[in-house]
C-alpha cells in the first residue's frame, strides 16, 4: 500500500491505510518477523480509507490524523474495541503530515493543507495528551510534509528534511525550534524509527539511476569542552578550604567528640550544618531542572518545613535531648526493644551507603559529560575530600565544612542565576516576562484533592510527613540536635534551618526558571544528548566567564560531599551494634573502630559510585533505593507510637512496621498513587496495625517515664495527658 503511515509497536510494525491499484484504503496490518517467518495480522480497519495519514505509537495506543481533521486511538492490548473518535484537530484539513510521540503525547506536524488546491505546505504544530486536549506549538521555520521523525535524546524531537538538506529539532520543554546538522542527501520515500537509543532512518536511493536501501542510524554525542586553567584554580581552592576547615578542627580523642562534637557546636553553625545535610547533590541540580522543566509547584513541598519545624522543637528533640542518646534509634530500644533500634539503624545504614553512591555519581556524570572532566577524575577527587574531611575531624569537623558548603552553595547558584539574567534579551524583567507569559510559576498548579497527581494540596500536606521522616528517623540530622550544648540551642538550630529553606527554595527554582528563559532565546546552545538533569552544569561549563564557572562547579562539588552520610554510619555502627557486641571495648578501641567504618563506608560508597560508571544500572539503583526509602515512614510510624501511645509494645510496633512496609512495596508497584502519600500511607498504617497488635501481644508493664508524652519531658506532654 503506497503512502500509508507505519508505526513501530512491541510487537512490530503496524502499517496504516494508504492506497493500491483499486484506490485508498483503509486496511490496519500487523506486521512480525520471528527471525525465520514473516506473519502479516489485521486489526481492524480505519473509520475511513486514507492516504497520507499520520500516525504514533503513544503507551499502549495508537494515534492516527486520517487526512482530514479527524483523530483517532487504537488501544493495541484491546483491539477488539476498535476505534475510538478523539478530539479533532484545531487546525486546517491535512495530509501527509508527521506524526510522533514524545513524553507521552502525540505531536502532529506540519503536512500539506488539503483545502488549498495548490498544496501548499502547512507549518504548524500541535501536540495531544490525554486529559489536556490539543495544545498549538511553535511555528516551524518553514513548511514540511511526509518526512520521517524521531525522538533523540530526553527532550527533542528531529525531523529527517524534505526538499530541505537540514535537519529539524524541536525542544518539548522550551517549545522552540532550531536547524541542526544535516541528513543524508538521497534518500526518498524514508522512514524512522528507535533502536537501542539510536534514531533509525531507512528508504530508497534513486541517485545515478540505481535503486538501492540504505539504513542510517543517528545519535546525539555531547560534545565536551575545555574547562579552562583559570576555572581550575578557581575550583582548586575548593579542596584546600575544606581540607584546611578539618585540620583546624583537629583530631579527637574520645567517641563523645567525634559523634557529638562535645556538645560545644554553636546553634548557627549546627543549623547551617542540617540545612547542608538535607540538600545533596541530587537537589542543587534537581531542584533548577524541576523548575527548567516545569513550573513552581514543587516549591510547596519545601514549605512543609515550616510545618514540620515547631512539631520536632516541641515534640521529638526534647527526648532526644533528655535521654542523652547519641543515635536516634537508641530511643527505640528503650521505648520498644533491640530489635526495633536495630531495624532503625540497619535501615538507615543501607539506604545511605547507596545515598552515598549516587550522591557523588550523578554530579560526576553531569560534569564529565559536559566538561573535559573525566567521571573517575570527579569520583576520586569527591571521595578523598570526603574522606578527608570526616575521618580527621568527626562530627565537628563535618559540621563546620558543611557551614562553608552552603556559603559555596549559595555564592555559585546565585552568580548563575545574575549571569543568566544578563544573558536574557530584556534582563531581569525580561526573563521574568517570558517566564510569566509561559506559564513557569504557579498558573498549571491544581489544588485538587487527587492522591494520584501531585497537586499543590498533595504536595503540601503530603510532604510534612514526608519530611518528618528526615528530621526524626535520619541519624544524620538528629546527630546536629545533639551536638549543641543545650536544648534551647538545637532549637535555634532547627529553626534557622527552616527559615533558611525558604530563600534557598526560590533561589534554586529561580535558577531553574532563568535556565528556561535562556535556553528559550537561545536554543541553538542545548544539547539534545543531555539528560534534563544536567541543564545547570551545562550552563556553568559553557556559558560563564573563565572563574566564575569553577566557582559554580565548585558548588556541585560542595552539595557532592556526603560527609554526614559517613560520620553517621560510623556512629549508628558503634553505638547500636559495636557495642553491645564488644561490651568490654573501652572508648580509645571504640574510636578507632569509628575511625574505620568511616573510611570503609567511604570506600564502599565510592565503589558503588565507580560501580555504575561500568554498568547501565542506575535505573536498578534507583530502584534499589527507593525500595529502601520506603522503610523511612515505617520508622517515623514507630516514634509516633511510641512517643503518643502508652499501649503500644515492642512486637506490636515491629508488627506495626513490617505492615507498613508491605504496604508501601505494594502501593509503589501495583497503584499509580503519588509519592506524596507515601508518608500518610505509611506512617498510618505503622501507628493503627502496631497499635491494634499490641493489643494482642501484650508484654509486661513497663516504666515508660520519660519515654512517652504522658510521662515525659516534652513540653506539650501534661496538657496531652490532661486530654486523654
Amino acid at each position: 500500500m503506497g503512502r500509508g503511515a507505519s508505526v513501530t509497536t512491541d510487537e512490530g510494525l503496524l502499517c496504516l491505510g494508504g492506497a493500491d491499484a483499486s484506490g485508498p484504503r483503509a486496511d490496519v496490518l500487523l506486521l512480525t518477523w520471528d527471525g525465520a517467518k514473516l506473519t502479516t495480522v489485521a486489526l481492524p480497519p480505519l473509520p475511513h480509507s486514507c492516504v497520507g495519514a499520520a500516525a504514533a505509537r503513544v503507551g499502549r495506543k495508537v494515534h492516527v490524523s486520517t487526512g482530514t481533521r479527524d483523530h483517532w486511538s487504537l488501544d493495541l492490548k484491546a483491539p477488539d474495541r476498535g476505534w475510538t473518535a478523539r478530539e479533532p484537530l484545531p487546525g486546517p484539513a491535512r495530509v501527509s503530515a508527521i506524526g510522533a510521540s514524545r513524553d507521552g503525547a502525540f505531536f502532529l506536524i506540519g503536512g500539506v493543507d488539503a483545502e488549498n488546491a495548490e498544496g501548499h505546505l502547512l507549518n504548524d504544530a500541535y501536540r495531544h495528551r490525554d486529559g489536556e486536549g490539543w495544545c498549538r506549538l511553535a511555528d516551524l521555520p518553514r513548511g514540511v510534509a511526509n518526512v520521517p521523525s524521531a525522538a533523540i535524546g530526553p527532550a527533542h524531537l528531529f525531523l529527517f528534511g524534505d526538499g530541505a538538506s537540514d535537519l529539524l529539532a524541536y525542544h518539548t520543554i522550551t517549545n522552540t525550534w532550531t536547524r541542526h546538522g544535516e541528513r543524508p542527501v538521497g534518500i526518498v520515500e524514508s522512514v524512522s524509527t528507535n533502536w537501542r537509543g539510536r534514531a533509525v532512518l531507512f528508504g530508497a536511493d534513486e541517485r545515478q539511476g540505481a535503486v538501492t536501501t540504505p539504513v542510517w542510524s543517528f545519535r546525539e554525542e555531547s560534545e565536551r569542552v575545555d574547562f579552562g586553567r583559570l576555572n581550575y584554580a578557581t575550583l582548586t581552592f575548593y579542596p584546600i578550604i575544606m581540607v584546611g576547615i578539618s585540620l583546624l578542627v583537629g583530631r579527637k580523642g574520645t567517641t563523645d567528640e567525634f559523634f557529638r562534637g562535645g556538645q560545644r557546636v554553636p546553634w548557627w553553625a549546627a543549623g547551617l550544618s542540617i540545612f547542608a545535610t538535607v540538600l545533596s547533590s541530587i537537589t542543587y541540580m534537581a531542584i533548577p531542572a524541576k523548575a527548567y522543566a516545569t513550573d513552581w509547584s514543587f516549591t510547596l513541598a519545601n514549605l512543609a518545613i515550616l510545618i514540620i519545624a515547631p512539631v520536632v522543637v516541641f515534640v521529638f528533640l526534647p527526648f532526644f535531648r533528655s535521654l542523652d542518646v547519641t543515635t536516634a534509634y537508641e530511643y527505640l530500644e528503650r521505648r520498644f526493644n533491640v530489635a526495633a533500634r536495630w531495624f532503625g539503624s540497619l535501615s538507615f545504614i543501607a539506604l545511605q551507603l547507596g545515598r552515598t553512591a549516587i550522591v557523588l555519581y550523578l554530579p560526576a556524570l553531569a560534569l564529565a559529560t559536559v566538561s573535559s572532566f573525566s567521571i573517575e577524575l570527579c569520583l576520586v577527587v569527591m571521595g578523598v575530600i570526603t574522606l578527608a574531611m570526616t575521618y580527621l575531624g568527626g562530627i565537628e569537623s563535618v559540621i563546620w565544612t558543611d557551614v562553608a558548603q552552603t556559603i559555596i552553595l549559595f555564592l555559585g547558584a546565585g552568580t548563575v542565576l545574575f549571569l543568566v539574567a544578563a544573558e536574557v534579551p530584556g534582563g531581569a524583567s525580561g526573563t521574568w516576562r517570558v517566564a510569566h507569559d509561559d506559564a513557569k510559576f504557579f498558573g498549571n498548579v491544581s489544588w485538587a484533592l487527587d492522591p494520584y497527581r501531585a497537586t499543590g494540596t498533595v504536595i503540601l500536606l503530603g510532604n510534612v510527613l514526608v519530611l518528618l521522616g528526615n528530621y526524626v528517623g535520619s541519624q544524620d540530622v538528629v546527630q546536629r540536635y545533639v551536638s549543641t550544648p543545650t536544648e534551647k540551642a538545637a532549637a535555634q538550630a532547627i529553626w534557622l534551618n527552616a527559615v533558611m529553606s525558604i530563600p534557598a527554595t526560590l533561589l534554586f527554582f529561580a535558577v531553574g526558571t532563568a535556565l528556561y528563559v535562556f535556553y528559550k532565546t537561545h536554543p541553538d546552545r542545548l544539547d539534545p544528548a543531555l539528560s534534563t538533569e544536567a541543564i545547570f552544569p551545562l550552563f556553568m561549563v559553557r556559558e560563564m566567564p573563565a572563574g566564575l564557572g569553577g566557582l559554580a562547579v565548585a558548588g556541585v562539588f560542595a552539595a557532592a560531599q556526603p560527609t554526614s552520610s559517613l560520620n553517621s554510619i560510623a556512629t549508628a555502627w558503634v553505638t547500636d551494634f559495636h557495642t553491645r557486641l564488644f561490651p568490654e571495648d573501652d572508648d580509645e578501641r571504640k574510636l578507632v573502630v569509628a575511625r574505620r567504618v568511616t573510611l570503609l563506608s567511604g570506600l564502599c560508597g565510592t565503589g558503588l559510585a565507580f560501580a555504575l560508571t561500568r554498568v547501565d544500572a542506575l535505573s536498578s539503583f534507583d530502584a534499589f533505593l527507593s525500595l529502601l526509602g520506603l522503610t523511612g515512614s515505617s520508622l517515623v510510624g514507630l516514634y509516633v507510637l511510641g512517643v503518643f501511645s502508652r499501649r503500644a509494645t515492642g512486637r506490636g510496633a515491629l508488627v506495626g512496621a513490617f505492615a507498613s512496609v508491605c504496604l508501601l512495596l505494594y502501593v509503589n508497584r501495583m497503584t499509580s498513587l503519588s509519592f506524596f502519600t507515601y508518608g500518610l500511607l505509611g506512617i498510618g498504617s505503622c501507628v493503627l496495625v502496631g497499635w491494634l497488635a499490641s493489643l494482642v501481644l501484650t508484654e509486661p508493664t513497663r516504666d515508660l517515664k520519660g519515654l512517652t508524652i504522658h510521662a515525659g519531658p516534652s513540653r506539650l506532654g501534661a496538657s496531652v495527658s490532661e486530654a486523654r
